[in-house]
């Protein structure tokens, strides 16, 4: 209950959390990644980490400190949590804040039923800072899910897919557990595995989203499925009379 809304896209940060497993240092890139996303994040927000051993620790910090970390920097903003993990997308598997004025709770999606150690972090995450954990009625990702914090939320087609549930059922569990007021539901890309939003669109701000865009036409079907989205967002109704600006980016070549 309460004037709950899901935080929105843009909004300023308290933290960052991620998950950093043993085999990474294994994938040079994915290591590298890790550490220039902790590097850029240290100097203006606190970074919470998962691991799941103190060799995944160790070898993180010897990589942060070699790509410029200071000691000092690593204990005064980075805090370890040293729990089990079956995967590093925390993105789908972590908590969703939403924010009642200066209160933050966490919505818990149902994860992949497989991968129950990463289904249990948001609300081992809760328990640990004090935070209220909600655990929603939904098998979701959190790569699925965007919002704008005051009227719609978005996800795609591969959503009703997954669970079964018509668009008016999914647009009612997410008004009623995420504080949203309206839903759009995009076409997901056919032949992406994963079916999320964030393949291919990126919410800039109520009024303003960047969509992905096929310009050579070599997947006729799924360029008319990002070209109907396109249109789908244009037609928007918004409370304040205002309306959604596309802008295209142009996806890789397959």
């Amino acid at each position: 209950s309460g004037d709950y809304r899901p935080m929105n896209e843009w909004e300023p940060m308290q933290s960052v959390l991620l998950t950093f497993s043993n085999y990474m240092p294994g994938d040079a890139p994915v290591f590298q990644t890790f550490s220039d996303i902790i590097v850029n994040s240290v100097p203006v927000t606190d970074v919470w980490i998962v691991v799941d051993s103190d060799s995944a620790k160790n070898q993180l910090e010897d990589k942060l400190l070699e790509d410029g970390l200071t000691q000092g920097q690593i204990d005064d903003s980075i805090t370890y949590y040293r729990w089990q993990n079956d995967a590093i997308w925390v993105i789908d598997y972590g908590p969703l804040p939403i924010v009642s004025n200066d209160t933050v709770a966490f919505m818990d999606f149902r994860y992949y039923h497989q991968r129950v150690l990463d289904d249990a972090i948001p609300t081992m995450l809760g328990n640990a800072i004090g935070v209220n954990t909600y655990r929603s009625p939904l098998n979701l990702e959190g790569g699925n899910f965007q919002a704008d914090g005051e009227e719609y939320c978005y996800t795609t087609e591969r959503e009703l897919y997954y669970t079964g549930l018509s668009a008016q059922q999914l647009t009612d569990v997410f008004i009623e557990w995420f504080g949203c007021k309206k839903v759009a539901i995009l076409k997901d890309i056919t032949d992406d595995g994963t079916g999320h939003i964030d393949m291919l669109f990126k919410l800039a701000d109520k009024h303003k989203a960047v969509l992905g865009e096929y310009t050579v036409v070599e997947d006729a079907t799924n360029k008319q499925r990002m070209d109907d989205n396109e249109a789908l967002l244009e037609a928007l109704v918004f409370e304040d009379g205002g309306t959604m600006v596309v802008h295209r980016l142009p996806f890789p070549n397959p």
